[in-house]
């Protein structure tokens, strides 16, 4: 078995054990962790349904490289089991930067918010600043 596949069943499995548990799920992803949410939520066929929300991931500059990962963003377009898909990023994020935009994404489920994370140059220089989406509160507001 690949290591992709290995990822994917360790997370589905996971993801399973909440939907035991809970009638509402909000899956989080971010960083490289919005591909493999990316993946996993486009064959995503059961109940109930989800929203995704993605912090500064690198879906854009990875599709360039790999173009199964632009089939995997179409079919989580097309999932009617994903309700939405709110997308944060910056563009002074140096790691992320901007994933993808309503102008690309045509859906209404899916929206996407510019956000300022406001770092020194050298924090953005060691990739630090990737991770002041975790503390920013525009995407916590969202999930509650």
């Amino acid at each position: 078995m690949s290591l992709r596949a290995k990822v994917r069943e360790r997370i589905l499995s996971l993801l399973r054990d909440l939907l035991e548990n809970y009638d509402r799920v909000t899956v989080v992803g971010h960083s490289f962790g919005v591909t493999l949410g990316t993946e996993i939520l486009a064959d995503y066929r059961e109940s109930p349904s989800i929203r995704y929300i993605t912090l500064g991931g690198q879906l854009r500059i990875l599709s360039h490289k790999a173009q199964w990962i632009k089939k995997e963003i179409q079919k989580l377009i097309e999932n009617d089991r994903v309700s939405a898909w709110i997308n944060f990023y910056s563009a002074q994020d140096w790691l992320g930067g901007d994933s993808w935009s309503s102008r690309e994404i045509k859906t209404p489920k899916f929206t996407s918010h510019a956000i300022v994370l406001e770092t020194e140059w050298l924090e953005r220089l060691l990739g630090k600043h990737h991770l002041h989406y975790l503390y920013f509160p525009n995407w916590i507001e969202v999930l509650i």
